[in-house]
């Protein structure tokens, strides 16, 4: 399986805090079937302000270190988890952030838990004119998507791909936010699943509750996508489009024509 979205790299973010602790975690998912992992540290003003030169110098150095001690078990690759806000989309759209793969085709973002930029569909197509995809890392943590799942469409509808936590489906987050996952995946609206690994007690993994759950909710259409194939895609550069996600029938038509299967 690939792990999407994680924070190994270390001594650069809330994430690990050094290269042991990175390993030591590392191994730990690749005993639970991990083989690939997205290093994807977080870019954020004022607090994080890793560049693309500083984070592929250090990814460069951990790779070696993460060959030695694992040999061929394990494959990294670079990536940044960027907060995007009217402050960074110019640093997206002018290659100020490293892209997922240093491949300069997708970015995986982040938008504040408690609220929805209300400019978010201008950024979006802002950054589009740049000829970026974007991936928008756990939705199902933001609170008005927790209150409309459904709004995350009109996103997907602009060709934004979903990572969700695997934490999440867990429970990991609570209740709300977990149940805001179940329904996003049984809506075809996920596309990646990740850690969001920081190595970091505080952040226990539940992941066989959660591959139980992701097993229950998830289109067995679109399973080997999620965990594999489209993440393999991201990192070689290539064009993705969202699957056709599940709408919500509304209107007496729509439940006769449901119920007398027309």
């Amino acid at each position: 399986m690939i792990d999407f979205h994680s924070h190994f790299l270390p001594n650069v973010d809330d994430g690990a805090k050094d290269s042991n602790i990175s390993l030591e975690y590392m191994e730990k998912f690749y005993n639970l079937g991990f083989n690939k992992f997205l290093l994807s540290s977080h870019i954020y003003p004022n607090l994080y302000e890793n560049t693309p030169k500083d984070l592929l110098e250090r990814f460069n150095k951990f790779q070696s270190m993460v060959k030695t001690y694992f040999k061929d078990k394990i494959e990294i690759f670079p990536g940044s988890e960027v907060y995007l806000s009217q402050d960074t989309v110019e640093n997206i759209c002018t290659g100020k952030v490293l892209t997922i793969n240093n491949k300069k085709t997708h970015v995986l973002f982040e938008v504040d838990f408690t609220f929805l930029p209300p400019n978010l569909d201008d950024l979006i197509k802002e950054i589009s004119k740049s000829k970026l995809s974007l991936i928008w890392a756990h939705p199902e943590r933001n609170s008005e998507i927790i209150r409309e799942p459904e709004k995350l469409g009109r996103f997907i509808d602009q060709d934004v791909l979903v990572q969700i936590n695997l934490g999440s489906l867990g429970g990991q987050f609570g209740e709300e936010i977990e149940e805001t996952a179940k329904k996003l995946l049984s809506k075809d609206m996920v596309h990646f699943i990740g850690s969001d690994c920081h190595c970091s007690p505080r952040r226990q993994f539940v992941f066989k509750e959660a591959m139980d759950i992701f097993d229950k909710y998830v289109n067995p259409h679109y399973k080997e996508d999620i965990l594999i194939n489209n993440a393999m895609r991201i990192f070689e550069g290539q064009l993705l489009y969202p699957f056709p996600y599940k709408v919500k029938e509304k209107g007496l038509w729509n439940k006769f024509k449901k119920f007398f299967k027309i």
